[in-house]
């Protein structure tokens, strides 16, 4: 049943992005396509290396349960994929700053703004996923109770060790595609390979001795070394040093560790619908406001943000009704 949920879900998303593109590019388009002078070799011979890429990325996916499961059990396996996926959701985020800035580091269209402007989707993904970093070490019981249920206890440790990747999770889809986009995807080949090769090596030797934390370990680390090396692709061709990040990563973690407190103040055991009310509102201000006293964020980029989402309550206030 959730195969066939799958399968119809992404059959119908297909046919509706198709029948957007058709509307947004015309027939025409769709025409001139096959004519002799669409690159289709030199569009295959760059999509190889990313077929490859997804490949290696699938298996990295799936190598923590497949190894958890064949040292500890099924059992095992799936309260470590419970966990995992929580962090699924989480994700899009990342994934819809890298299609809104990648495609602009394309070469012949890239300027020095859209790099400016890459970097600055950066560093603000950068604190977004830092701050989603802190509920899921200090409330991962919570979480893990209230998502999954107490048969799944055991999920939380490993909620609680994946913070870090948490973070990473991020930045991937956002340093990958602006790889592609700087036409670089050959590179990613290696640094995927290795990524997959560190997350096995570890697993192998730390699941038959601490057990599926040792999963979430691997993958943090493994992704640690994908993120490096995206970044060193990418740092030549954009002209800019990704250590100049550096301070806002800092920073960041500092705030993190002011919204973890706030949240531990509110308790780490059953909470109520008000404690996680309350707990998420006064972190996330905890949090602004200790960005703004290290120097991080600027009253004016608040204003900014608040000019842009105001236009966007009355739309969200109609569809309501």
């Amino acid at each position: 049943g959730a195969v066939a949920g799958r399968a119809i879900g992404f059959t119908t998303a297909g046919i509706l992005v198709t029948a957007l593109a058709i509307r947004l590019l015309g027939w025409r388009a769709l025409k001139d396509a096959g004519g002799r002078e669409f690159p289709a070799r030199k569009i295959a011979a760059y999509g190889l290396p990313l077929l490859v890429v997804n490949g290696v990325f699938v298996l990295f996916d799936r190598a923590d349960v497949l190894i958890i499961g064949a040292f500890l059990g099924s059992a095992s396996a799936g309260t470590f994929e419970a966990a995992f996926r929580i962090l699924t959701f989480l994700g899009y985020p990342g994934i819809a700053v890298a299609a809104g800035f990648s495609p602009r580091l394309a070469e012949g269209r890239r300027t020095d703004g859209d790099s400016a402007q890459f970097m600055g989707a950066v560093r603000y993904t950068i604190l977004l996923y830092l701050f989603l970093a802190a509920p899921l070490v200090v409330w991962a019981d919570p979480i893990v109770r209230l998502l999954l249920g107490g048969d799944y206890a055991g999920a939380a440790d490993v909620l609680r060790v994946l913070g870090p990747f948490m973070f990473l999770k991020g930045l991937g889809p956002v340093f990958a595609g602006a790889a592609n986009y700087l036409g670089q995807a050959r590179r990613r080949v290696p640094v995927a390979i290795a990524a997959l090769l560190v997350n096995v090596v570890i697993d192998i030797i730390l699941v038959p001795l601490i057990g599926i934390v040792a999963g979430a370990i691997g993958t943090s680390v493994a992704f640690a070394l994908y993120i490096a090396g995206h970044a060193r692709i990418c740092q030549p061709a954009l002209g800019i040093p990704f250590s100049s990040l550096l301070p806002t990563v800092a920073r960041g973690v500092l705030a993190a560790g002011v919204a973890g407190l706030v949240l531990l103040a509110f308790g780490t055991g059953d909470l109520s619908v008000v404690a996680w009310t309350s707990g998420a509102v006064t972190a996330s201000i905890a949090f602004v406001s200790a960005l703004i006293l290290l120097r991080e964020l600027h009253v004016d980029e608040l204003r900014a943000a608040v000019r842009l989402v105001r236009p966007l309550l009355p739309r969200m206030a109609g569809q309501r009704r």
